[in-house]
């Protein structure tokens, strides 16, 4: 009987640390690999989950595709 709730702490435990944000940097890209503008210009900063990361990464890719011939990159700081 005691085992049941010690699975489902340990349940708990396992989907807030996979739901947990973590700090993005995400970025326009030359076509280079180059940061867009100087100082952080092109990039967006924030607490993400990594899907809504990888979301955001995708659109900006889009996005940098056709408007600028360039790319997208976030990354975990």
């Amino acid at each position: 009987m005691k085992k049941i709730p010690l699975l489902l702490l340990f349940g708990l435990i396992v989907l807030v640390s996979i739901s947990c944000k973590k700090d993005y940097q995400c970025c326009y890209l030359t076509s280079e690999g180059e940061r867009l503008g100087a100082d952080d210009l092109g990039c967006t900063s924030g607490k993400y989950s990594k899907g809504e990361a990888e979301d955001l990464e995708a659109g900006m890719i889009e996005k940098a595709n056709t408007e600028i011939s360039g790319t997208a990159k976030c990354e975990e700081v």
